[in-house]
């Protein structure tokens, strides 16, 4: 599934951004070693948030003055966790199972010009279930392929479900 951000998201995604490293600045909380500056990996993990709260019609990100505990959203009483790559694909990656916290994640990979490919969730049980082990450059991680991945219609359907019961 392919969301376009507005502009007003976009914005909002970088002003948080900017919020949040600030606050990491000052409370001196270490850089972790990534390919992107720590501002632009935080935009682009907000905006991820931004696309699947439009998708899932939850509340959007909100900045957080402690850490989100590994839930950035919301849907009624299901906790989501949004993992993002620059890659067109990819595999959904926790540093390890005890990292996966939300009842389910969802994997989004950016297309560049605001524009995002939801490419699906999954439930935390079914990630310990199914997951391998990898060192990404990193260190070891967990994964799931995408092909593992269930489509972002039956989450909603899930989630409907649940509200009707």
């Amino acid at each position: 599934m392919k969301v376009k951000l507005s502009d007003a998201d976009s914005h909002a995604a970088t002003v948080l951004a900017q919020d949040v490293v600030r606050m990491k600045e000052l409370q001196k909380i270490p850089t972790k070693e990534m390919n992107l500056s720590r501002i632009d990996s935080n935009v682009l993990g907000f905006m991820a948030e931004f696309a699947v709260a439009r998708v899932l019609g939850c509340e959007p990100p909100r900045l957080t003055f402690v850490n989100d505990g590994g839930i950035d959203l919301w849907v009624d009483d299901v906790s989501i966790d949004v993992k993002v790559s620059k890659e067109p694909t990819g595999n959904l990656i926790f540093d390890d199972t005890e990292k996966f916290r939300a009842k389910v994640a969802v994997f989004v990979s950016s297309l560049g010009d605001n524009q995002f490919q939801i490419h699906g969730w999954i439930s935390r049980q079914a990630f310990i279930n199914s997951c391998n082990y990898r060192d990404f450059g990193y260190g070891e991680r967990v994964f799931v392929s995408c092909d593992k991945l269930n489509s972002m219609g039956s989450l909603w359907e899930k989630i409907t479900e649940r509200r009707m019961t």
